[in-house]
């Protein structure tokens, strides 16, 4: 009995350290392009690279906070919000990772390995999203359905930023520049197009075909989230079966 409720113990402080080394980890992932690069605080929410890491930093605050209070982790409610949160910083990662890094490379434009761009897209979304995925697991399986939870940022974001983009008066300069309309060149339907015949480095799909891929790739991989946390949720973690941990 006592060695279960020290294991218990010592099983909440590793978490505990985890996630506290995660919340320095994502703070730094989101200030480094402001101490580095000179890049504004409102610059970095308008990136969805930022917004992803800002909500990742609010997220391990809350479950820190949350652990305190002894409040249940695997609770449906805050396991949706956690779900929200990494399906949105593995879209970054994806996305960043094999179409932005390739595009970067190859017009020089951006060095995507540099510290600052580092931390923020090939270290903190890896940690975080193998966090989700291996801590606290869920009570009972979740739907298929609620991995339409995955779009509940990244829709709202896509919707703004064309909106902003479409009034705004900033000047299109380089694409994926900080001083553009757009903060992306995949987002721009000036530099892209609408439908095919726009684009890049041999990219050729307009704004509209991009954003279709993107709502889809989006959807998909909080499908694979949600299917592999249940997996992993009916597994043996943490030395407990779910239904007892």
């Amino acid at each position: 009995m006592k060695e279960n409720f020290l294991c218990k113990i010592n099983k909440k402080t590793i978490k505990l350290i985890i996630r506290f080394v995660l919340l320095v980890i994502c703070v730094f992932a989101f200030i480094s392009p402001v101490i580095f690069d000179g890049v504004s605080f409102l610059t970095r929410v308008v990136m969805f690279t930022g917004l992803s890491n800002s909500l990742l930093v609010f997220q391990y605050l809350l479950l820190i906070i949350f652990t305190f209070l002894k409040f249940d982790l695997r609770s449906k409610r805050i396991y949706i919000f956690r779900f929200i949160v990494t399906s949105c910083i593995t879209l970054t990662f994806i996305v960043f990772g094999f179409v932005l890094t390739p595009a970067s490379i190859a017009t020089g434009e951006f060095d995507p390995f540099k510290v600052s761009s580092l931390f923020q897209h090939f270290i903190a979304p890896p940690l975080a999203i193998a966090e989700f995925l291996l801590l606290d697991p869920v009570k009972e399986k979740i739907k298929r359905i609620h991995s339409f939870h995955s779009l509940d940022v990244s829709l709202v974001y896509l919707v703004a930023i064309e909106i902003r983009g479409a009034v705004s008066n900033a000047p299109h300069i380089k694409a994926g520049g900080v001083d553009s309309r757009y903060p992306y060149f995949l987002l721009d339907p000036y530099f892209m197009g609408f439908w095919f015949e726009g684009g890049t480095l041999n990219i050729h799909l307009g704004i509209i075909p991009i954003l279709v891929i993107l709502i889809g790739l989006d959807l998909l991989l909080g499908f694979c989230l949600l299917e592999v946390k249940n997996k992993i949720s009916s597994k043996f973690i943490w030395g407990n079966t779910a239904n007892k941990n």
